[in-house]
């Protein structure tokens, strides 16, 4: 488990506006893991820039450039695109931080 971890400003993420005092199930799992929920500012663009990145360039290669027959079909090709992009990354990836596991006693 990472000690952090960005979402955005999704209620999905945030919880419901109509009331103050209710964070979402993603927070409350978040926070029952020791994991700090990290959103990004409202209208601010550069906080989600990467994986913004990730997503146009896994569009533009995998969904848009083949015409996949079926689901696992565009899985593989999905995998293979992700797979390469770890391996383009695997110093920066070896420089993280160890993650943590999961107790063994959490439900």
């Amino acid at each position: 488990m990472p000690s952090y971890t960005q979402f955005d400003n999704d209620t999905r993420f945030q919880g419901a506006h109509q009331h103050r005092d209710v964070i979402s199930q993603v927070m409350r799992l978040c926070l029952s893991l020791d994991v700090t929920p990290v959103f990004a500012p409202p209208r601010e663009h550069g906080f989600q820039n990467a994986i913004e990145n990730l997503n146009g360039r896994w569009q533009t290669k995998v969904w848009s450039r083949f015409h996949h027959e079926s689901l696992p079909a565009l899985c593989n090709c999905s995998a293979r695109f992700m797979a390469a992009t770890r391996a383009r990354r695997v110093a920066r990836l070896d420089a993280a931080p160890a993650r943590r596991a999961i107790p063994a006693a959490w439900q």
